[in-house]
């Protein structure tokens, strides 16, 4: 196989087709990974970044797999350079289950490809992190085959990601539902109706799709105004990426932008897409006057249910194990985290500092003066941190 890293200044969007084609006759048929979410994503979190695409091609020349991947230059203490390779989508996008691409059966050989062209080019790297890899990826077990134990390896903690297969009707799945669930379910929906008289809307056109964004980044960043982390919702130009994802999602019929009026206001949001047979829950916020009436549960029942006549296969609730997610369903995979570190003394002890630091934070964070608690973040994560 052929691995060809592709022009830096190529435009994405000129490669949609072949990268689409070949998403769908791998088994990897993830939202997330089409070339629409991440030409979009890269226009948002792409400055100071390299594109580091590769493509891999059989003998035939034929569009076997790729690798959507940047290059992005840390400065450790503000001086020492550290140059990691990423997914495209990482980071505050919350891209859930990303991987190299590969058409269904050559998974290992591609993954393999890869890391011969990495080992190859290793002075254009210095470490390799790989965040939200599915928990079945063969691409781990290929690179550490091929990389060998020169490189450092690190896997990180694992995040959960429930999900719910959708069989039969609706009816059929609530009867395997505990009694307690169904009662709050129907009288929740049925408050709703009868005494606050709450319409489900789903959002076609562009200028709903703007006005319920826009309100559900208000509700979100109200909410999450007075934590430590924020809301991303917060910042104009994350809100103007789900705005301009929406509304291409919109014209291709991915986009499942749902919403409950109550007295011609907005009382709750779900922010969802369906591609293939998958549907996905990515965010949702509810106005906190009609909290006592559950609006946010009221409306992820009227999705899920709408899942069912819609015809999907599987509704993924992505990352997190939040309590009303377990309501649903008790089914759970795992996305994992990847950190490989090449050869060489500058880079192992930026690893072994990291780690340390790491540790540190995990264990007693909590009780760190503020200060102290930005140190280690600035000394983890560099300038960019």
């Amino acid at each position: 196989m052929r691995v060809t890293r592709l022009d830096f200044s190529l435009n994405l969007n000129s490669l949609t087709e072949r990268w689409n084609d070949l998403l769908s006759r791998s088994g990897q048929h993830n939202i997330f990974l089409t070339l629409e979410w991440l030409s979009l994503w890269w226009s948002l979190e792409g400055a100071g970044c390299s594109l580091y695409l590769l493509s891999v091609e059989d003998s035939a020349g034929e569009l076997v797999g790729a690798a959507p991947l940047m290059v992005k230059e840390e400065r450790w203490l503000g001086k020492v350079p550290i140059r990691e390779i990423a997914f495209l989508g990482s980071g505050r996008a919350c891209s859930d289950h990303l991987d190299f691409l590969a058409r269904s059966g050559l998974e290992t050989e591609v993954a393999v490809s890869i890391g011969r062209y990495l080992r190859e080019h290793q002075s254009e790297w210095d470490v390799l992190h790989l965040t939200g890899l599915r928990e079945n990826s063969a691409t781990p077990a290929a690179l550490m085959d091929y990389l060998g134990r020169e490189y450092r390896w690190e896997e990180q903690s694992a995040t959960p990601c429930p999900y719910l297969p959708i069989m039969g009707t609706w009816d059929a799945f609530l009867r395997t539902k505990g009694a307690k669930f169904r009662k709050k379910l129907r009288y929740e929906r049925r408050v709703f109706d009868e005494k606050l008289k709450g319409q489900f809307r789903a959002c076609e056109t562009a200028e709903e799709v703007s006005q319920t964004l826009g309100r559900m980044s208000q509700l979100n960043a109200a909410r999450w105004r007075k934590s430590a982390s924020g809301s991303a919702f917060a910042d104009r130009r994350f809100a103007g990426f789900h705005e301009k994802v929406a509304l291409g999602f919109l014209t291709r019929g991915w986009l499942r932008l749902t919403r409950l009026d109550v007295g011609g206001e907005i009382g709750a949001v779900l922010y969802a897409f369906a591609y293939g047979v998958n549907g996905y829950f990515y965010n949702s916020a509810f106005d906190p006057r009609w909290a006592r009436y559950s609006p946010g549960s009221v409306l992820l029942g009227c999705c899920v249910e709408k899942a069912f006549d819609e015809g999907v296969e599987e509704f993924d609730f992505l990352r997190g194990s939040s309590a009303y997610k377990q309501d649903w369903t008790s089914l759970m995979r795992y996305d994992r985290s990847v950190l490989v570190v090449s050869p060489g003394k500058r880079v192992l002890l930026w690893q072994t500092a990291r780690s340390t630091l790491n540790l540190v934070r995990t264990r007693q964070g909590h009780r760190l003066p503020q200060p102290v608690r930005r140190l280690i973040k600035r000394v983890m994560f560099g300038s960019r941190g």
